[in-house]
């Protein structure tokens, strides 16, 4: 696709602006982009991992060290990797944050390898039906309750 300003170069921005509810998509050449007035994104191989940490984790917490390894919070999201194994305690509710910023949630919900999958399906189980268990309560549906608070409490034994 060509740019749409100067119709000559190949197109390889593409810039989308709202302008009072109406969406506006322009496709640009580097040159022509280089004349908006947009933040860079220019994204290097060696610092993809950092870029977006940064983009998601707060920034008032950049002079937080690791007790163990003198790691800086900074130097974390830098490099995109631990000093050590105490960092993830040393950083915790940054890192909890970064990560529900990322993944909207800080606890793992995909697949597992099948021979740990058994207690974590169980807890998961559980989890669904309290939440089940508390919605039913709320709709005064207690019989059906009842049944669930059941079989919770026959899944903890």
């Amino acid at each position: 696709m060509l740019c749409e300003k100067c119709k000559k170069n190949q197109a390889l921005v593409k810039i989308i602006k709202n302008y009072n509810g109406n969406i506006l998509e322009q496709y640009l050449c580097k040159d022509c982009a280089s004349y908006e007035d947009i933040p860079s994104l220019e994204i290097k191989p060696d610092n993809i991992l950092s870029d977006f940490l940064n983009m998601f984790s707060p920034e008032i917490s950049y002079n937080l060290q690791c007790e163990n390894c003198h790691t800086t919070y900074s130097s974390f999201k830098k490099q995109g990797k631990f000093g050590c194994e105490k960092c993830y305690t040393s950083f915790g509710k940054n890192i909890d944050m970064m990560l529900k910023n990322i993944h909207s949630s800080d606890e793992h919900t995909g697949k597992l390898p099948k021979k740990y999958s058994g207690a974590l399906r169980i807890k998961r189980e559980k989890e669904a039906l309290r939440k089940k268990l508390e919605a039913l309560v709320k709709e005064e549906k207690y019989e059906e309750a009842a049944k669930i608070r059941d079989k919770i409490k026959e899944m903890e034994e």
